[in-house]
């Protein structure tokens, strides 16, 4: 299982959400539509090419503090070690991650924003109605977006990660709030690496679902009851729809 898959799994335990791939650098859209596979989603177009239009709604905020249980936080304050970082816009502080194994995480984000299609069952009604759509087919109905966040993946053993700055703001970084004009210093080459930057961190999707005698875009049934599905077992991984 390769870091991609590792970071799936804790987003999907963590968000109950499916990962954005890459996160924060990736271009997701509301209404990209595509299928899972090798456990993450693929793109392959997006629904307004096949004439179908949405309204939009802010979902709720939420935030996410994650690090692996092998990760190893140390928060220095005046050369003494602290618990907590003080407000001091004085004093020199530094905040140090120490990852013993490779694929290991530390995932923070104080500020995350959710926008997401709020007519999806009309929508779902015009894609069974497309002659191209299929069953398999994803869409996505919800973007997570991520404001300065600090995701960092080892890629090997031993490596640690040093973040230096006064007291106030290595709070903020604490507390998953990034500033991008932060140095941090590295003794190993890191596997994902997303420090001040903004962007789409978790996907909501969701398939068409038909009750009724023919499911399949294009054909006919008896009064087809049309819906929505999404994963409900978020502790599991997700089952590749090619």
């Amino acid at each position: 299982m390769g870091i991609a898959n590792s970071y799936g799994r804790v987003l999907r335990r963590e968000l109950k959400q499916h990962p954005a791939w890459l996160p924060v650098t990736n271009t997701f859209a509301l209404g990209d539509f595509g299928v899972v596979s090798n456990g993450l989603f693929t793109r392959m177009g997006n629904i307004s090419a096949l004439g179908v239009e949405w309204s939009e709604k802010t979902g709720a905020p939420s935030k996410l503090d994650y690090h692996s249980t092998s990760v190893v936080t140390a928060r220095f304050e005046g050369g003494a070690t602290v618990d907590v970082f003080s407000d001091s816009t004085t004093v020199d502080a530094k905040l140090v991650f120490s990852f013993s194994h490779n694929r290991t995480f530390v995932l923070r984000a104080a500020k995350i924003s959710s926008l997401e299609i709020d007519d999806i069952l009309a929508v779902a009604a015009k894609l069974h109605q497309h002659a191209s759509w299929r069953r398999r087919f994803r869409f996505v109905t919800r973007l997570y977006s991520a404001q300065n966040p600090l995701f960092l993946a080892s890629r090997e053993a031993d490596t640690t990660v040093t973040i230096s700055g006064k007291a106030a703001v290595l709070k903020k970084v604490d507390l998953g709030d990034f500033d991008a004009s932060i140095n941090f210093a590295v003794n190993r080459q890191l596997a994902i690496e997303v420090a001040g930057e903004s962007g789409v961190i978790a996907l909501g999707l969701a398939r068409v679902k038909v009750t009724g005698m023919a499911a399949e875009a294009g054909t006919a049934a008896s009064n087809p009851q049309i819906g929505v599905e999404e994963d409900a077992d978020w502790d599991e991984d997700p089952v590749d729809d090619v």
